[in-house]
């Protein structure tokens, strides 16, 4: 993760690498629709099982990964099998930067508990204390500009994203916001999704 790229140029990139058809098409609606979503903070956590990649690929010392950054949770987990070296990339600045601090708290927070709190909990008025003490100089100027600078348009004014630590790291990503109106939905039109789990056939 040699460079980040945020702001309007990532924006540009973004829009590069997905829009491949006229806005008046079907799919030219849907690729837009695609990156309106996209750019913003879409996963702060992943849910896949890491140890089933783990597996398949065989990971050891002598392994080189190519994976997609996301939230860095499966990027970390590859770590524990010591990999020669693991390359993450992603579209989304947001997950870079996210795996980024990840990386870093790792390192420099003092204790487990300061980063359970950090990225466990995710909302607690002492890990900004611990971002500027322990996290904040080790991180490149690209990641800490970018959870140092603000959601809002011109990034001037308004909360710093770091502040979402504070606040509630887990109320901030697209992907739950997503889950919370659906389950709004179910609980209106009185339809219980747990049902699934106990479905036997796919009828």
């Amino acid at each position: 993760m040699k460079s980040i790229a945020t702001g309007p140029g990532n924006t540009q990139r973004l829009k590069k690498a997905v829009h491949h058809h006229r806005l008046a098409t079907k799919r030219g609606v849907l690729e837009r629709m695609f990156t309106l979503w996209f750019r913003g903070f879409v996963y702060n956590q992943i849910w896949e099982d890491p140890r089933v990649d783990a597996a398949a690929l065989q990971l050891g010392p002598q392994s080189r990964v190519l994976t997609i950054s996301s939230g860095g949770c499966n990027v970390l987990n590859y770590l524990v099998h010591r990999p020669a070296r693991i390359v993450a990339v992603d579209l989304n600045a947001n997950h870079m930067c996210l795996t980024r601090l990840k990386l870093a708290a790792i390192k420099h927070l003092p204790d487990y508990e300061s980063f359970y709190r950090f990225f466990g909990y995710g909302a607690h008025a002492d890990n900004i204390t611990n971002y500027r003490r322990y996290i904040r100089d080790a991180l490149d100027p690209q990641t800490r500009g970018f959870w140092e600078s603000s959601d809002w348009p011109g990034r001037k004014v308004g909360p710093r994203r770091i502040g979402y630590f504070e606040r509630g790291l887990y109320e901030r990503a697209k992907l739950g916001q997503f889950f919370r109106v659906v389950h709004g939905l179910a609980r209106k039109m009185r339809r219980d999704p747990a049902r699934l789990l106990s479905a036997r056939t796919l009828a």
